[in-house]
């Protein structure tokens, strides 16, 4: 009863250790011990450690006469953690087997104690190297006296891997009894040990090693050398000043780059004539180190050399000789950062911050200048500049540049010296605009109106209004469109009777004004200027009516429609689309027979977005219009509104002269998904152009009626193999055994894909007629294919398959064994066990490792007694030299620990467990994930794109891609033409993997959020004119009687590129409103459901680290999710920028929110920013199946080279979903015109080699 009521339950063991220690009773707690033993061997070694210590001799000698193999007793003793198994592990040190002796080592380290020392010691004579290495790092761990001073016996070694390992153990100890040998390992033959050596006496941090350390710097091996020059800098002696000195002629340049950083540690002026002429070193991280380190010497002396560095041709040098004459800070070097405002945007930056903190009257001027600047970077840079020196000297300096009437001027510096008056926003700055719009030079009453727009204060509107109606039309331009800036409601009147103003561009900036503010006033205004005489005025207004969305905006739009003027209807009809007002169908759909083709395109697209059944009768009639982009808006529009009365129109459509058109028709017809195309798709499969016939084939799997086989069975023959490839696709989505004849010959395909799709079919379909004919893929010539028939006979999942899998056991790549194991552990049925033992034994490490997962996964009862049996056999426990026993021992561990008990045979009959919540079968996807792309030119999008797809084409073999997901900072400065950069990129990404707009899902990151227009949506005001209460964060104090308050609207456009550009992608408007922020992506065909949050939501260019989930846009996305039925069984996974764990205060800090993500049944979530790869667990409960969500972080796919992470490189993860597991593999580029590449850094246990990608178990 004992046996089967408590110590067969895991959750008794901990309470059965504590009530043993209590025990007095010898009898009584041996008794115990056998039991335990009996039920499981692991459990009887846990508690014959926990009895009295008078009692351990007997129970740890119940261990050490267990008649079983001896690794498995070496592992039990060293679970005892008992003194009383020294005996034992001391006699076992003398075995023959090397892993018999590194496995007691492995012992003596778990108990641990003072007294297994003697015993270790005695390992340290062992003649395997790496068993005495293991003894090195025992002895670190207990880090006594004796331990210490068998260390330094150590550090005579005869092998260097044992004394280096050595010296790292005295230095993680850190005691001052080592240094003098440690000294001594200075001397040693090895430049390894050396090295070491030198590190753990910096690390010790003594005075006393200082002589030694400097007599290293003479060594032989320039790592000696290099970890000597650190360790000086870091003890700080000036003692060590002259051999530094002396360092920085070293022939290599990493001791050369040490002992200049080591110099600017100490800080002292006589390393400076050096120091100086290290500036001309061969090696650039020597010229960068010393460039720094004479900037925090600030020995004016440097300059002459640092302005020279200036010129240098590497980065990082003119980057930190830029930052060094900052730090000096003296006019010297003004001429010099002049030059360096020309130079990469971030180096101009740092070059324009020196000269603000030199900030005298010749920098200021300086700067002024490089408002004039054909640049931007340039511009924008000495703006920053001169607002954060704030003097009286540069307020008026860029008050006279927006005054300056040279053209220019106006034309460079006016806009840039307005954004830095707004900085500075003191009242001083606004009335000298003011004033300034009455001079009568026009140019300057010009400039100052531009600026008070930027300043946006809301002060200037009684002198903008009056220069509304100034004789000059460059004034009344300006002040228009200042006002429209500014966006308040005192502004319209004189607005509206500017729209009568006879210059048309000034009626223009007035319609496009009143559109921005948006009120009812400004709506009446804007309706007025439909009546206008001038296209453009009416083209404008109809363009802002769109923008405002209002009922009687939309009554407008409907009757601009009637407009005489083309372009004023085509505006209309786009303006009604986005609206999606279905008031607007009965006029939409006479602009279907407009006389100009672009209205009745726009006509048709904005009825299909509109999507109801209205406008089928009059879409159908427009597949007949002459033009062909009509005609192809008109079925695109068709298919979205998705319903059976458009198949009939649609049919003839196939036969359109235009190929686009029949394509668009075949794809709608599919959308719709009824069985009447079925006989219209079949001939399409004969289509002259191949785009024609893929989309015929999709469509017709789509649909998924047997009716299409034949028909698709042929199209396997079609001399396109991209058609053959989606036929087998299709047959596939079909599902049906009719298909099966027809896929079995595509196996012998010429194009691996062709028979890669063959092999997937099969698999969807899934019955055992399919075994056989997918039997034979297992021997194919590409191995790509071969995976794919191993992991289809495990999505079968039956009996049938097993000696078609055992038979992969044969298979010369490592990679076939290893997919046939996990294949044999989907199918969860007791009799893949057998056959999955006998895969704990390959002797490749990856085979091993995904058979224990895949037992692991099965996790039967019956796999418990077969390990169990297994390892009490010495065959099975001495392969591969005790590796498989570890892979045995660990399962066992892990499937005891999923049933909560040790031994099925004592378990009693128990009522079926509730089922788990379902996870969906997602069947071998690929997902890609993107982040911090940071892209500026059309260049790079080119040359990422084509480096991206050859990786996963030909490197990665990815057949195809189900979702992208880009996890935000796609742009650098959120400007539009960085983004048209982007959309080149993913334009050219989908040539090569064909994605729908809906598989792509964007999030916005911080730096896709503009923060020009952030600080133009802040206006000065007084605060003692503000009405209201103040709600911290939404306004900026610039002085006690001074603040900039945030207008709501205008602040929201900081995302108005961002949103652009994902319209532009995906077809959909980005939300304005915060709580609409929170977007659903459901790719029902692969059964995911995505979520897409905006982290950056209340991020601008003054709050930077206030990253967070908008509470609103979560919780109307959970309940959505939560009413949605479709949803249920979709794997879930949620998407944003930022992370909730860094270093840096940028951060999501209140990270509660993934409670409710854990609740609602979310597995993963994604997210950048930090530029580096990782990956972590929350878990919502602590149970073995508990909700629990883990995070997968990508690095920077295109960072500028200076944002990178020291050490880390540009990154890209790819997600890999098979239906019991997520495989996220990371690639790697470290050049940036480089090949994309294998990312090693993922560590798969103790003593094992990292590897490029990491698992995680869907099931939990």
């Amino acid at each position: 009863e004992l046996k089967r009521e408590y110590l067969n339950y895991l959750k008794w063991t901990e309470p059965l250790v504590l009530m043993l220690e209590l025990v007095e009773n010898e009898v009584q707690a041996v008794r115990v011990v056998k039991l335990a033993l009996e039920v499981d061997l692991k459990l009887g070694a846990r508690l014959a450690g926990a009895v009295k210590l008078k009692f351990q001799e007997q129970t740890v000698g119940l261990v050490a006469g267990l008649e079983i193999p001896q690794l498995l007793k070496i592992k039990l003793l060293g679970i005892t953690s008992s003194e009383s198994a020294l005996p034992f592990l001391i006699q076992v040190l003398q075995d023959k087997e090397d892993y018999i002796r590194i496995s007691a080592v492995e012992a003596l380290d778990k108990i641990g104690t003072e007294a297994v020392i003697t015993a270790v010691i005695q390992a340290l004579k062992d003649e395997n190297y790496e068993l005495r290495r293991n003894a090195v790092e025992v002895l670190g761990k207990i880090g006594t006296e004796a331990a210490t001073y068998a260390l330094i016996q150590a550090l005579q070694d005869e092998n260097s891997g044992v004394r280096s390992s050595a010296a790292g153990a005295l230095g993680k100890i850190g005691t001052e009894a080592a240094v003098t040998a440690l000294i001594t390992a200075l001397q040693d033959e090895n430049s390894g040990v050396r090295k070491i050596a030198a590190e753990a006496l910096s690390k010790i941090g003594t005075e006393a090693a200082i002589s030694v350390l400097i007599h290293a710097l003479q060594d032989e091996h320039y790592g000696v050398r290099s970890n000597a020059a650190e360790a000086l800098g870091k003890i700080g002696t000036e003692a060590a000043i002259s051999v530094l000195i002396h360092a920085l002629q070293d022939e290599h340049y990493d001791v050369r780059s040490n002992a200049a950083e080591a110099l600017s540690k100490i800080g002292t002026e006589a390393a400076i004539s050096v120091l100086i002429h290290a500036l001309q070193d061969e090696h650039y991280d020597v010229r960068s180190n010393a460039a720094e380190a004479l900037g925090q010497i600030g020995t004016e002396a440097a300059i002459p050399g640092l302005i020279h560095a200036l010129q240098d041709k590497n980065y990082d040098v003119r980057s930190s000789a830029t930052y060094a004459l900052g730090q000096i800070g003296t006019e010297a070097a003004i001429t010099a950062l002049i030059q360096v405002l020309h130079d990469e945007d971030f180096i101009a930056i740092k070059a324009a911050k020196a000269m603000g903190t030199i900030g005298t009257e010749t920098a200021i001027n300086a700067l002024i200048q490089a408002l004039q600047d054909e640049n931007y970077y340039v511009r924008s840079s000495a703006t920053y500049a001169l607002a954060e020196i704030g003097k009286k000297a540069a307020i008026t300096a860029l008050i006279q540049a927006v005054e300056d009437e040279r053209n220019n001027i106006r034309s460079h510096a006016a806009s840039n010296a307005a954004e830095a008056l707004g900085k500075v926003g003191t009242e001083a700055v606004i009335m000298a605009l003011i004033q300034a719009l009455q001079d009568e030079r026009y140019a300057i009453g010009s400039n100052a109106a531009e600026a008070l727009g930027k300043i946006g204060t809301k002060a200037a509107i009684p002198a903008l209004i009056p220069a509304l109606q100034d004789k000059r039309y460059a004034i009344r331009s300006s002040a228009a469109e200042a006002l429209g800036k500014i966006g308040t409601e005192a502004a319209i009147p004189a607005l509206i009777q500017v729209l009568q103003n006879k210059c048309y561009v000034i009626r223009s900036n007035a319609a496009e004004a009143l559109g921005k503010i948006g009120t009812e006033a400004a709506i009446a205004a804007l309706i007025r200027a439909l009546q206008d005489e001038d296209d453009y005025i009416r083209s404008n207004a109809t363009e802002a009516l769109g923008q405002i969305s209002t009922g009687a905006a939309i009554t407008a739009l409907i009757n601009a429609l009637q407009d005489k003027c083309y372009f004023v209807r085509r505006k209309a009809a786009e303006a009604l689309g986005k609206i999606g007002t279905e008031a607007a169908i009965p006029t939409l759909i006479p602009a279907l027979q407009d006389e100009r083709y672009d209205v009745r395109s726009n006509a048709a697209e904005a009825l299909g977005k509109i999507g109801t059944e209205a406008a089928i009768t009059a879409l159908i009639p427009a597949l007949q219009d002459e033009d062909y982009d009509v005609r192809k808006r008109a079925a695109y529009a068709l298919g979205r509104i998705g319903k059976e009365a458009a198949i009939t129109a649609l049919i003839p459509a196939l036969q359109d002269e235009d190929y686009d058109v029949r394509s668009i028709a075949a794809d709608a017809l599919g959308k719709i998904g009824k069985e009447a195309a079925i006989t219209a798709l079949i001939p399409a499969l004969q289509d002259e152009d191949y785009v024609v016939r893929i989309k015929a084939a999709e469509a017709l799997g789509k649909i998924g009626k047997e009716a299409a086989i034949p028909a698709l069975s042929l199209a396997l023959q079609d001399e396109d193999y991209f058609v053959r490839r989606k036929a087998a696709e299709a047959l596939g989505e079909i599902g049906k055994e009719a298909a099966i004849p027809a896929l079995s010959p595509a196996l012998q395909d010429e194009d691996y894909v062709v028979r890669i799709k063959a092999v997937e079919a099969l698999g969807e379909i899934g019955t055992e007629a399919t075994i056989t004919a997918l039997s034979p893929a297992l021997q194919d010539e590409n191995h790509v294919v071969r995976i794919k028939a191993a992991e289809a006979l495990g999505e079968i999942g039956t009996e049938a398959a097993i000696p078609a899998l055992s038979t992969a056991l044969q298979d010369e790549n490592h990679v076939i064994r290893r997919k046939a194991a996990e294949a044999l552990g989907k199918m969860g049925t007791e009799a893949a066990i057998p056959a999955l033992i006998q895969y704990l034994q390959d002797e490749d490490y990856f085979v091993r490792s995904n058979t224990a997962e895949a037992l692991g996964k099965m996790g039967t009862e019956a796999a418990i007694n077969q390990l169990v049996q297994a390892l009490k056999q010495g065959k099975f426990v001495s392969i591969n030299q005790g590796k498989t026993f570890n892979y045995a021992i660990n399962l066992l561990e892990q499937i005891q620990q999923r049933y909560q008990f040790y031994n099925p045979t004592l378990i009693q009959p128990i009522p079926t467990p509730e089922p788990q919540p379902y996870i969906p079968s997602t069947k071998k996807m690929y997902i890609l994930h993107l982040s911090d792309l940071h892209i500026t030119t059309s260049d790079q999008a080119n040359q990422w794109s084509n480096q991206l797809a050859e990786d996963l084409s030909n490197e990665l073999d990815i057949p195809h891609l189900d979702a992208l997901i880009l996890s935000g900072d796609i742009a650098n400065y959120s400007i539009p033409q960085e983004y048209q950069a982007a959309e080149q990129f993913l334009h050219n990404l989908r040539q090569d993997f064909p994605l729908e707009a809906e598989q792509i899902i964007i999030v916005p990151g911080n730096h896709d959020l503009n923060w020009q227009q952030s600080e133009q949506a802040y206006h000065l005001m007084d605060r003692k004119n503000y009405q209201g209460k103040l709600q911290e964060g939404d306004y900026i104090k610039e002085t006690d009687s001074i603040i900039r308050v945030r207008d709501e609207d205008a602040y929201k456009q900081r995302f108005v590129n961002f949103s652009n550009f994902y319209q532009a992608v995906t077809n959909q408007p980005y939300p304005q409103e915060y709580d609409q922020q929170g977007i659903l992506y459901h790719l029902r065909q692969q059964n995911l459901l995505f979520l897409g949050l905006n982290s950056a939501w209340q991020l601008d260019h003054h709050y930077r680290s206030r990253a967070s989930i908008n509470m609103n846009a979560l919780s109307k996305a959970l309940t959505e999710i939560r009413r949605n039925r479709d949803y249920d069984n979709c794997l879930k996974i949620a998407v944003w920028h930022h992370p909730l764990i860094s270093v840096y205060e940028d951060r999501i800090t209140d990270d509660s929110f993934l409670q409710q993500l854990a609740v609602a049944g979310f597995r993963f979530f994604l997210h950048g920013h930090i530029h580096e790869a990782k990956t972590s667990n929350y878990r919502y409960d602590m149970s073995q199946d508990g909700r629990k969500l883990d995070q997968i972080c990508a690095g920077t796919f295109g960072a500028p080279t200076q944002e990178l992470i020291t050490g880390t490189p540009w990154q890209y993860n790819l997600l890999q979903f098979e239906p019991d597991k997520l495989t996220v593999r990371t690639r790697r580029r470290t050049k940036e015109n480089g090949a994309w590449e294998a990312d090693s850094i993922w560590r798969q246990g103790k003593g094992t080699s990292s590897v490029d990608y990491y698992s995680i178990h869907l099931r939990n």
